[in-house]
């Protein structure tokens, strides 16, 4: 029987659709994901141009874990772990979550899932690395603009 997954897809800013991060990409590298691993991909949901630090202006986050609840799922899958979130906070709240209700996660960049403790540790390494990264970038945008004033 064929597992029913969602995906997810995110992007900040207009570098990051430059950069082979865009919308339409992820989504593709994610039906192919699915196609090769004999999954059922019901729905994709997006946040354009939304911050990965903060999970309440990001309304597809949002909607997607209410459909999760409401609806028997057997997985979401991500292009990357850094699309799911920057704050490692809420994505160890996530991956509880998935881990609660018995579904799975699955990121096709990093080829991680959330099947096992080593996943699980590498995941929480990531997401450290990405939410550090995040807060560098952020800082160096920030000095920047005021060199430029």
């Amino acid at each position: 029987m064929m597992k029913k997954v969602i995906g997810y897809v995110r992007v900040s800013s207009e570098i990051q659709k430059r950069k082979n991060n865009s919308i339409p990409l992820q989504k593709k590298k994610i039906k192919e994901y699915c196609s090769l691993n004999d999954f059922d991909l019901i729905d994709v949901y997006e946040d354009d141009g939304v911050s990965g630090m903060s999970i309440d202006k990001r309304n597809g986050f949002k909607s997607m874990v209410e459909f999760m609840k409401e609806n028997k799922i057997d997985g979401i899958v991500v292009w990357s772990l850094s699309r799911l979130g920057r704050k490692m906070k809420d994505v160890v709240e996530f991956m509880d979550f998935l881990k609660s209700n018995n579904i799975g996660f699955f990121s096709i960049k990093e080829n991680l899932s959330n099947d096992d403790k080593i996943g699980s540790l590498i995941m929480n390494i990531l997401s450290s690395i990405n939410e550090i990264l995040c807060c560098f970038f952020l800082r160096c945008s920030h000095n920047n603009s005021k060199l430029r004033i």
